[in-house]
C-alpha cells in the first residue's frame, strides 16, 4: 500500500490528505498520507499543476470533485504506472469523501 493511515507514520514528511475543507487541524485519524519521497517519486507535483495551474507544496490545496476528475484523467492518461497506482489508493479514500464533502485538502509539508 502506497498511501498511509495516522498509525502508520515513522516520523518522515508527509502531505496529509484530509476531508473537507481546510480547517487548521491536522492528524486526523480519517485521513490518509503519502510521504514526500512517494509523492516526488510518483510525480505528482507535476500532475496537480498541470491540472489545477497550482499546487501549495507547504500549504493547503483544497480539491473539488471536479478538479479531481480531471487530475486522475491527466494521470490516467500520462503518468507512470506508480503515479496511476498511487491515485487509485487515493481515489478509494476520496470517492468516499466526496459522499459526504464537496472538497477534500492537501495539507504540504
Amino acid at each position: 500500500m502506497l498511501v498511509l493511515k495516522k498509525q502508520d507514520l515513522t516520523g518522515r514528511d508527509v502531505f496529509e490528505f484530509k476531508k473537507g475543507r481546510y480547517d487548521g487541524l491536522h492528524w486526523n485519524e480519517d485521513s490518509i498520507y503519502v510521504t514526500e519521497e512517494m509523492f516526488a517519486e510518483a510525480g505528482l507535483l507535476q500532475w496537480f499543476i498541470r491540472a489545477f495551474g497550482f499546487f501549495h507544496y507547504y500549504g493547503p490545496t483544497e480539491v473539488t470533485e471536479r478538479e479531481w476528475k480531471t487530475f486522475k484523467s491527466i494521470v490516467d492518461e500520462c503518468g507512470s504506472d506508480l503515479a496511476r497506482q498511487l491515485v487509485r489508493e487515493i481515489d478509494e479514500w476520496a470517492a468516499a469523501c466526496f459522499k459526504v464533502h464537496d472538497r477534500f485538502t492537501i495539507c504540504g509539508i
